[in-house]
């Protein structure tokens, strides 16, 4: 009897410490995500975050939030589209052409909802008029919901909980809508989420790993709360290009850069490289054209956590800008079928009164596309000449 009353005794004592309330050690004044630098990173380049690995979580999320706070910075959410490399990248044309930092955030399957739950997550770092570019993607709305294991690799954990302490009632709510759907399917870390009322109904131990995982968060935020912060991952991340400037003739460099992507396009008719075509096209089982959007019947997901984004950055007043991606016309047989979302997306976004880059159409030109949906260096030249204009002025204005 005397060991079994110590038993409840010491459980107890774990749930108590585990689960009792305690000072939010993440309302500081910068209000961010858990504790934030005192003093913001500079920005000395461009960077490309694909994703937040744990151990090097806190120096990416400390970049994003240093982009959002600085003057000068733009800030890019896109997909995987960023994960090419070359000169026309636009973390890399922005800091070695103009001498404008740039940090670009996501890699496949990182949607709307993603882009909108970062923004939520750091949304009281975000000062007005801050840069801030979204390249958005048919696909997206093709895949309907944020796929389980982006959220993971993305949102699961640190974001996702800060929203749940910190987020708009929106955001929560759009979360909480996410999590009971695909809960059973999220990792480890988002078991933890169920105490923040995320997974719906009664608050409660859902699993053994739920258990553990909450007794773990709440010894972080005691030791974060007794002892101050601390570096996860080593040294700061550095710069994938560093800062300077150079002469830049779009009339000339356009035109150059077209027939650069064109000289690699030549064993095909469908405007897309020659070593594609070579190692996906030439052989497969299904020939071009094919459709594209053989399923598009729960896009309603991605237009809500659009109309959520929106309504985020103007309340902000975010300098936002929008691009809306190609698919390629020449492989693809059903492109008509996205034209009413196009339509609506292009709504929302211009009633918004955000500048929007619309490269998604029947006629798009060759060599604007790499291969079926991902832009080539000319058609990155064409995006970054939009973002060029549209913050800085045509060359004759500046």
């Amino acid at each position: 009897m005397f060991m079994i009353k110590h038993i409840c005794a010491i459980v107890g004592a774990v749930v108590i410490f585990a689960f009792a309330p305690l000072p939010d050690v993440w309302d500081t004044p910068n209000d961010g995500l858990y504790h934030l630098p005192k003093d913001d990173l500079p920005l000395m380049g461009g960077y490309y975050i694909p994703k937040i690995p744990p151990e090097k979580k806190k120096q990416h999320l400390d970049l994003l939030v240093s982009s959002f706070r600085d003057d000068n910075a733009i800030t890019l959410f896109g997909s995987s589209e960023l994960s090419d490399a070359g000169e026309t990248m636009p973390y890399a044309y922005f800091p070695t052409v103009r001498g404008i930092p740039m940090v670009a955030y996501g890699s496949g399957h990182f949607d709307t909802f993603g882009a909108y739950m970062m923004m939520q997550g750091m949304h009281n770092s975000i000062k007005p008029n801050a840069k801030i570019v979204f390249i958005l993607s048919p696909g997206w709305f093709a895949d309907g919901h944020f796929l389980p294991h982006a959220f993971d690799a993305n949102i699961g954990g640190t974001v996702a909980r800060t929203v749940a302490y910190h987020g708009t009632p929106q955001g929560k709510q759009l979360l909480q809508s996410y999590v009971q759907r695909f809960s059973s399917q999220l990792n480890f870390e988002m078991a933890y989420g169920c105490w923040y009322g995320l997974c719906g109904g009664a608050t409660g131990v859902k699993t053994l790993s739920g258990l553990f995982s909450g007794i773990y968060e709440r010894s972080r935020q005691w030791r974060l709360l007794l002892l101050g912060d601390t570096k996860v991952g080593g040294d700061d991340i550095a710069p994938n290009y560093g800062l300077m400037k150079k002469e830049h003739d779009w009339d000339t460099y356009l035109p150059t850069m077209k027939q650069s992507v064109l000289s690699v396009q030549t064993n095909n008719a469908y405007g897309i490289n020659d070593d594609y075509y070579d190692t996906y096209v030439r052989h497969a089982r299904v020939g071009l054209p094919k459709p594209a959007f053989a399923k598009l019947d729960d896009y309603g997901w991605q237009l809500q956590s659009l109309s959520a984004l929106l309504a985020l950055l103007k309340e902000k007043q975010a300098n936002a800008v929008f691009v809306m991606q190609p698919v390629n016309p020449l492989g693809y047989n059903d492109i008509s079928k996205f034209y009413p979302i196009q339509d609506t997306v292009r709504s929302m976004i211009q009633g918004a009164n955000f500048p929007y880059l619309d490269m998604y159409s029947h006629d798009v030109e060759k060599g604007i596309l790499r291969d079926l949906f991902h832009v080539s260096p000319y058609g990155f030249s064409k995006i970054n000449k939009f973002i060029e204009d549209t913050y800085y002025g045509q060359p004759s204005e500046r």
